[in-house]
């Protein structure tokens, strides 16, 4: 993000994106451009990944929810339980396509199954008490790091 401050030539905003600037010289002076107000385009990409998001973790809050519920169903032996599990994952994978229409698929893959198993890992630690070892639990941590380290610092090539 460029500085507060300097002087701005209002044709050039037209070409400058957020937080871009731009130093200009010439016929005797300097020109400092900055762009400091989102765009109209910059704001929408913004809803648009909020939503995203917002279908990525509704996919993986029902993900969870039915993978959580496969141990219930006993192997598929009680029909209600077995309809709530299928309808559930359906709607996880319904949701990870709207996210994958912003987010690229493996970024959105990646942090699915990771919190996915994350979060079963932990409703059987409270529910069965299967508590994992230390290698488990490191395991866990590394995932969760990685699914950090992939949407915050993960970047696509062009």
């Amino acid at each position: 993000m460029c500085p507060r401050g300097g002087m701005v030539d209002t044709k050039d905003l037209k070409s400058l994106h957020f937080g871009e600037c731009r130093f200009e010289s010439g016929r005797g002076h300097h020109n400092f451009v900055c762009l400091f107000q989102p765009s109209l385009e910059i704001m929408f990409f913004s809803m648009k990944l909020a939503v995203a998001y917002f279908f990525l973790f509704s996919g993986v809050v029902l993900g969870s929810t039915a993978n959580s519920l496969l141990k219930l169903t006993e192997g598929f032996t009680k029909p209600l339980l077995s309809i709530f599990c299928s309808v559930f994952i359906i709607l996880a994978v319904y949701c990870l396509s709207k996210a994958m229409t912003v987010i690229p698929a493996g970024f959105t893959y990646a942090t699915y199954g990771g919190l996915t198993i994350t979060a079963v890992t932990l409703f059987g630690m409270f529910k069965y008490n299967q508590v994992p070892n230390i290698y488990g639990i490191i395991g866990l941590l590394f995932i969760i790091a990685g699914v950090i380290l992939v949407n915050y610092f993960g970047r696509i090539s062009s």
